[in-house]
């Protein structure tokens, strides 16, 4: 039999491409198995023009809300492949389930798998007319990552060096998730559908959020100078809120895999950012700072396991409590509870239960006639033929100024790596 291809879709490079290179990893000790890993969707002419050059079996996503995975979906169920969905986003706040799901939509045709962490989110899907049977739990590479290979990741001393920011004061960071999606985005794509008056409120009060944020990081880089202050924006972060703070003690690190920072973390302040779970896993407090009563609904069930305070005079309270002193038994005594609820037990395994369930699918599925049709753009020539003249950054450049599109985010994050069939990853075509 000819060997079975898969592709795995990424998104963002900085908050996806380990947790899949470490299923790829897993799925290549298949026999007769080449993966491919591509991306991003930012230039989804390129995936459709990827996927029809490779004609895969099986497509991994990592969402179904957005119109432009229910489009690539579409497409290779339509082309007699097999979709199987592996989650970036593996906590959410169920109150804001609509921001995994959308109940207006219909998904169950689309794909063959969904691979969830836990209970938690296999009873969430459920509730969007989804087969239980296509349900199947396997935990998260991405905690997987934090347990298993936590050894190969960077050390603080490596970190500090890195980055110039000094090693003897202790680090407090601040995980920001002011994601401001565009109205005009919001309007168009099908995802939002019901739901879209209140998706654009909240877009709208992200700036009203990172300026609070911004104003509360400034007055403490001088309340406090003996600690570093660290900003890790989200990488679909996309406002520079954190510009106009220039005290001496406060850093960015805006590119980095959150796996390579959290041996440097001392303590973290977020709104609401899912790293928390996380900083959990390891060991490392956390404190929620909401500063805009309009968001306090959506912090989570999770916000029950670190403190959560409103102000900055309660923010500077509980960073002189917690900087040196444990977190209370009432919030570690539930984190380990959520932890469990998501993720069940945090074993290491979850990669080989994808290849399990992988493995047993290619057993039990005939892939005839495997068909991708061309469904791309001409103008996919133009780029890569400008790429390989100029390279990513400026065939980017260019093609933005005849068709505006954000070319930052698509050079960033457009990847394409080769089977590992000679024990070298490397790009191909």
């Amino acid at each position: 039999m000819n060997h079975i291809r898969i592709v795995l879709i990424s998104d963002n490079l900085t908050r996806d491409y380990l947790s899949l290179a470490y299923v790829k990893e897993e799925l290549e000790r298949i026999h007769g198995v080449h993966v491919y890993i591509i991306g991003s969707v930012a230039e989804i002419q390129r995936i459709f023009y990827l996927l029809h050059k490779i004609q895969p079996h099986i497509v991994f996503i990592t969402q179904l809300l957005e119109k432009c995975f229910r489009d690539i979906a579409q497409y290779v169920r339509k082309s007699n492949g097999l979709v199987i969905v592996l989650p970036a986003e593996v906590t959410y706040s169920s109150s804001a389930a609509l921001n995994i799901l959308n109940k207006n939509l219909t998904y169950d045709e689309l794909f063959e798998l969904y691979l969830v962490p836990g209970d938690k989110m296999r009873q969430d899907i459920m509730k969007f007319n989804i087969q239980g049977k296509k349900l199947i739990k396997v935990g998260s590479p991405k905690m997987d990552l934090i347990n298993k290979k936590w050894d190969t990741f960077m050390s603080r001393k490596n970190f500090s060096k890195k980055y110039q920011i000094p090693e003897n004061r202790k680090n407090i960071f601040i995980f920001s998730t002011f994601i401001k999606t565009p109205e005009k985005y919001i309007q168009k794509d099908t995802a939002y559908i019901g739901s879209k008056k209140e998706f654009i409120r909240l877009s709208r009060n992200i700036d009203t959020l990172s300026n609070n944020y911004g104003d509360a990081i400034s007055r403490l880089c001088k309340d406090y100078p003996e600690y570093n202050f660290i900003v890790k924006p989200h990488p679909l972060e996309s406002n520079d809120w954190y510009k106009g703070i220039t005290d001496a003690n406060f850093f960015v690190i805006p590119n980095e895999y959150i796996v390579n920072i959290l041996k440097s973390v001392d303590l973290a302040i977020h709104w609401y950012s899912t790293v928390a779970i996380e900083c959990w896993i390891k060991g490392i407090k956390t404190i929620q700072y909401a500063p805009l009563k309009e968001f306090m609904p959506l912090l989570g069930e999770f916000h029950f396991g670190n403190p959560v305070v409103s102000s900055y005079s309660q923010l500077k309270r509980a960073i002189g409590l917690y900087a040196d002193n444990p977190l209370e038994q009432k919030y570690t005594s539930f984190q380990k509870k959520y932890i469990n609820l998501w993720f069940g037990k945090l074993d290491g395994k979850c990669g080989m239960r994808i290849k399990s369930v992988i493995h047993n699918l290619i057993k039990n599925h005939s892939f005839t006639n495997i068909d991708y049709r061309r469904n791309y753009s001409l103008g996919v020539y133009a780029l890569l033929g400008l790429e390989k003249m100029f390279g990513t950054v400026i065939s980017r450049k260019i093609i933005s100024m005849i068709y505006p599109y954000n070319w930052k985010y698509a050079w960033k994050n457009a990847i394409l790596v080769a089977p590992n069939t000679d024990g070298d990853n490397k790009n191909i075509f």
